[in-house]
């Protein structure tokens, strides 16, 4: 074989191996906090965080490992998308490990029963011997693994769907640090939202409230006044101005629009109207706000990205994502300001962004010395101060609001950048039974009706503003709003979607959803027939 050969085969195990190569550094800033050549334990955190938040509790976490225990420790990072991305790829490789588990240890009897059967809820407490028990029973008893040690980010109905389903596991932080969780530091429950798991199975690491992020300039061109309820980002004004996200995709945009179908539900019950009025009124809403809407993206980072270059006037926002690109917008400006965050007036709650212990970490104690770290007075520090203030990050601000409420004091917030901000003021109390069984359903329909339609929805809502707004064309605007259930249906819609029974299987679910779009793409058409007529 000639030279050529050898050459060829050199940049073939080069490209081979350019990937392994860089699989430690890329954005998680892990690399050059290692000590050179110095055994290190390790913590496998999956983590959707940005790089800063990454960086900054590494460097802490490894003083404080060392302190207390003389050995180093480093972080794999492992990102594998969005909360979405997370839940299923924890779901797939938890099936795939207690089969092979299974296989071991009760050979030949795996089934599709056990396989329905272990991560399933509903056979806690069912006696006897089914196969959908008994798998069930095994699983709990089981210190099956993934190879992940924790999860961390999202909120808590992913989080709570793990701990049903038994993929995670006390972390034992109020056995160790009983007085963390009292209501003047971390309370159970605030504003409607769990803040942690009484069973330990989660934790809110910090908070977060859904807003709105808007841009001062385009506003003032606009002639608008800022936007302070969510009913604003649905003005007609405001028709291709609009930056929005996929609900299926981010967690962060579902639970934003969830919080406007809780407020508009709870205002409905004030006004003495049913359930499936305050629905219609939130679902027009929301068809509104997205036909406003110039982009749908599947990163909700992006929103507030578009919103501070100018490219649209306002988005739904998670507070920091905000703030971030508020602080980075200003520093390239002048101190200009580009973009501003609004909490919606009685419009949204506090949610914590939760940690959660994995069944089978493979690095259980550097994990509990984590969870215990991360709720410490000192590292709370991290979320809220401002880079470079006493025991505040080293480079960066993360503009986090912790979860301790003893953070919250003259002596600490002289140190955020964002000192009166305080999330523990919110006003909305959100009340679960209305929404929160139907979180993933909503997600679902918005998806259907809205995003994957987004193009007729557009033109309908263009075309009834066109005509004179909704006013001036009723029977147009009445096939916009048209819904494929109401309210009271939701129930039976939530059930027909999990596919779990002899005589509803997937294909039906795809049926199902594919009907809600076609039935949404007609009425949108419809409409702008009708609007095109002056009707």
């Amino acid at each position: 074989m000639g030279k050529g050969f050898y050459i060829a085969l050199a940049v073939f195990l080069l490209l081979l191996l350019l990937p392994f190569y860089f699989y430690e550094r890329e954005g998680d800033g892990s690399l050059d906090l290692l000590p050179g050549g110095d055994a290190v334990d390790t913590l496998v955190i999956i983590a959707s965080h940005p790089r800063q938040v990454k960086w900054e509790f590494e460097r802490a976490f490894r003083d404080y490992y060392r302190a207390k225990h003389g050995r180093e420790v480093r972080i794999d990072w492992r990102d594998v998308g969005g909360t979405s991305d997370a839940a299923n790829y924890i779901d797939s490789r938890f099936a795939s490990e207690f089969r092979n588990y299974y296989d071991a240890n009760y050979p030949g009897e795996w089934s599709a029963a056990t396989a329905a059967g272990f991560n399933d809820a509903a056979y806690d407490d069912v006696p006897g011997d089914t196969a959908e028990a008994q798998a069930r029973r095994r699983f709990l008893a089981s210190d099956v693994s993934i190879g992940i040690d924790l999860l961390w980010g999202g909120g808590t109905y992913e989080h709570e769907r793990n701990a049903r389903r038994g993929y995670a596991v006390d972390g034992g932080v109020a056995k160790r640090h009983p007085e963390y969780f009292v209501d003047s530091v971390i309370p159970e429950f605030f504003t409607g939202e769990t803040l942690y798991d009484a069973g330990g199975r989660f934790y809110g690491g910090c908070l977060s409230s859904m807003g709105i992020c808007c841009n001062p300039e385009r506003y003032a061109e606009l002639g608008l006044p800022l936007p302070v309820r969510w009913s604003d980002l649905g003005r007609p004004e405001l028709y291709g101005y609009v930056a929005v996200g996929d609900p299926s995709k981010t967690g962060s945009v579902a639970k934003c629009f969830e919080l406007i179908i809780q407020q508009e539900m709870q205002e409905a019950r004030r006004r003495g109207e049913d359930d499936d009025a305050g629905w219609r009124n939130a679902l027009t809403l929301l068809k509104r706000i997205i036909g406003n809407s110039y982009i749908v993206t599947d990163a909700a980072g992006k929103i507030p990205r578009e919103v501070s270059s100018g490219s649209g006037a306002a988005g739904v926002c998670i507070d920091f994502y905000g703030f971030l690109e508020a602080e980075w917008s200003e520093s390239r400006s002048g101190g200009k300001e580009r973009i501003r965050y609004v909490m919606p007036e009685n419009g949204s709650t506090i949610s914590p962004d939760q940690i959660q212990l994995l069944r089978g970490a493979p690095n259980r104690q550097v994990a509990e010395e984590f969870l215990d770290f991360l709720l410490s007075y000192d590292a709370q520090k991290l979320w809220s101060y401002k880079a470079g203030t006493p025991g505040g990050p080293e480079r960066y601000t993360l503009r986090r609001p912790p979860i301790r409420r003893d953070l919250y004091t003259p002596d600490s917030v002289c140190y955020m950048p964002d000192p009166d901000y305080n999330p523990y003021e919110s006003e909305l109390i959100y009340q679960p039974e209305l929404t929160g069984r139907y979180f993933s359903l909503i997600r679902t329909l918005i998806k259907c009706v809205m995003v994957d339609t987004v193009d007729d929805l557009r033109r309908a809502w263009g075309a009834i503003i066109a005509a004179g707004g909704p006013d001036a064309v009723p029977e147009a605007y009445a096939a916009f709003t048209e819904l494929p259930f109401d309210y009271r249906e939701a129930s039976h819609m939530a059930e027909l979607l999990t596919a779990n029974g002899d005589e509803w299987d997937m294909y039906d679910v795809i049926r199902l959803r594919a009907g809600w779009t076609e039935s949404a793409r007609n009425s949108y058409r419809r409409a702008i027939e009708l609007a095109g007529e002056g009707r």
